[in-house]
């Protein structure tokens, strides 16, 4: 049968112009969509390179301790990137740790952690450069050695090795340990610390300290020095702890005062004074609830892998427990109800009756704690 040519017109052509039509849509939406998927593809590189260097404990306690350039130049890029994913346009929900969050969201966690990672590069770094040489572990005398092993706190399971100050929330991350070995189902159950129940390096063989020292993940924290000598004397000097009165205050009278009285019963200790017998001990001497950084956890000797600030104490925490993936098993306790922080002027006022003769012989004594950590030395923090 013969079709009318207007009909076959008719037909066709309608079909043919659709279809330019679309290869035209096509064609036009391609550079687009290549540009997106790109995009995609490397918010997803960016991302998974931070979640293979942030959150894979392995890879963090083996950074080097002493970055190159290659390597900072891959860490500020990241941060910029993710900086740039943080403040974008468009938000999109994703599946984060089982719970819908804004991508954004997680992108300025992320952000905020690397640039921490960048921090405690700086603070290797600077510690590096202190020290100078970083001399070997066995390099240590017995004092010293038997000292800072001591105070390094073991989890095996969890392959951590934390040096505990004095003063520095050392007690509530003995209350994290608690509830790391299974002693207790929550870190706020725990009233009273059993320093007795922790495990601590100078129990184990010296094979076993080697291993633990070169492949655990180790960690310490700090704060001001003169702030946490105020915060030491406040304790257990203010609040009229028997024994410290008795072994030290009454010491420090007799020492450390002008014209002591015959029989001082140590319960009167002036801040200058503590200072001052702080100042003019030999490390031996002197409690752990004031002893240097130094001497507390060999910095010079030990490889922290992270070192926290109790100025940023909150931040620091929450870090360490997200990277090391133990945020959902154990979470740092809240301050006891009874711990009342002085304001930066009461600090002040502490200080301010020192003498400076004083203050200049406990800066010079503290002097690489106080350049180990870059902390000002005419200042305190509120």
């Amino acid at each position: 049968m013969h079709l009318p040519r207007h009909w076959v017109w008719r037909q066709f052509v309608p079909l043919v112009l659709l279809t330019v039509l679309l290869l035209v849509i096509i064609w036009s939406t391609r550079d687009e969509f290549s540009a997106k998927t790109e995009q995609k593809q490397s918010r997803v590189h960016y991302l998974a390179a931070w979640e293979k260097r942030m959150l894979n404990t392995r890879r963090l306690a083996q950074m080097p301790h002493l970055p190159n350039d290659e390597t900072q130049a891959e860490d500020y890029q990241l941060v910029d990137h993710l900086n740039h994913e943080k403040n974008r346009d468009a938000f999109t929900f994703k599946v984060v740790n089982g719970s819908l969050r804004m991508e954004a969201e997680v992108a300025e966690i992320r952000a905020l952690n690397a640039t921490r990672m960048l921090q405690q590069a700086q603070v290797r770094r600077r510690m590096q450069k202190v020290c100078k040489e970083r001399k070997p572990f066995s390099s240590l005398s017995k004092w010293e050695r038997e000292y800072v092993l001591r105070h390094l706190i073991v989890d095996d399971k969890y392959q951590l090795l934390y040096c505990y100050v004095p003063k520095v929330g050392c007690a509530n991350w003995k209350r994290v340990f608690n509830t790391l070995y299974g002693d207790v189902s929550n870190s706020d159950d725990i009233i009273k610390v059993d320093h007795k129940s922790m495990h601590f390096l100078s129990t184990y063989t010296e094979r076993e300290i080697e291993y633990r020292l070169q492949n655990y993940f180790k960690f310490m924290f700090v704060r001001h020095p003169l702030d946490r000598l105020l915060s030491a004397y406040r304790n257990k000097f203010g609040e009229h702890f028997a024994m410290f009165e008795k072994r030290y205050g009454v010491y420090i009278v007799q020492n450390f005062r002008p014209n002591p009285p015959k029989s001082p019963k140590g319960d009167d200790v002036t801040f200058a004074e503590f200072l001052d017998y702080v100042a003019s001990t030999k490390s031996e001497k002197l409690n752990e609830h004031w002893s240097p950084y130094l001497d507390l956890c060999e910095p010079c000797h030990v490889s922290y892998d992270f070192v926290g600030y109790y100025e940023d104490f909150d931040g620091d925490v929450n870090f360490i427990l997200e990277a090391l993936k133990l945020d959902d098993i154990v979470h740092y306790p809240k301050k006891q109800a009874y711990y009342k922080s002085l304001s930066k002027e009461e600090k002040l006022k502490f200080v301010h009756e020192v003498p400076n003769s004083t203050l200049k012989k406990l800066t010079k004594r503290l002097a690489t704690d106080y350049k180990l950590f870059a902390y000002p030395v005419d200042s305190i923090d509120g």
